[in-house]
């Protein structure tokens, strides 16, 4: 089954206890995509801007499972930029700066040639931009959305729409909890099973990882 990642590829800046990185690649399409290829061929649909050098693409192009004919490159704009600082347990990251670039514009199309995607993982992305995507891909088996605190803080309607839609939604505790207003990891991942049930079959279960 064709398996197809749509969303976020960026150049981040990381801080964490033992060392950092500035402008390395980053984004949850990156991330995604990379692992899934070792398992099998995955499409990633994704803009990124003019910003985007050569040794980004490289990395890209050495993960021999990637079909990258959905990267759209926009000369005249700037790519994702995200900034973080990760605690001393690594389970939780502080938000330093979030420069939205190409995803201010409007979102790549999705290549005829993908259309036919069974699996579909939405990486990080504006959840309305997901939910575009989403109804593109008419033969999805099971989809998966990815989300962050940005959306949750201001999209956080067009989230709740979106987990009605997809079978499963990733995010970490720190997340799970602002979403809910929940204090308890496990106690905010059952607060969003209950507020998105499993409903009729013409609908989709939303679930968490939290």
């Amino acid at each position: 089954m064709a398996l197809i990642c749509t969303g976020t590829i960026g150049i981040d800046t990381i801080k964490t206890p033992t060392g950092s990185a500035e402008n390395v690649l980053g984004g949850s399409c990156t991330y995604f995509a990379a692992a899934a290829s070792f398992h099998g061929p995955v499409r990633i649909v994704a803009a990124v801007g003019g910003d985007f050098d050569r040794q980004y693409a490289d990395v890209l192009k050495g993960f021999s499972g990637i079909d990258a004919a959905g990267l759209e490159t926009r000369q005249g704009s700037k790519t994702f930029r995200w900034g973080g600082e990760y605690s001393a347990d690594m389970n939780s990251r502080k938000t330093l700066f979030t420069e939205l670039g190409v995803l201010m514009e409007k979102p790549p199309a999705i290549p005829e040639d993908f259309k036919d995607s069974e699996i579909v993982f939405l990486a990080n992305s504006h959840p309305g931009v997901q939910m575009d995507m989403l109804s593109q891909l008419p033969n999805r088996r099971i989809a998966v959305a990815d989300t962050m605190d940005l959306w949750i803080t201001t999209a956080k309607k067009e989230l709740s729409a979106l987990m009605h839609q997809v079978d499963g939604l990733v995010l970490n505790y720190d997340e799970a909890e602002q979403f809910t207003g929940k204090k308890n990891p496990v106690t905010a991942a059952r607060q969003m099973l209950k507020d998105h049930p499993r409903s009729s079959s013409s609908s989709r279960r939303a679930s968490t990882a939290a």
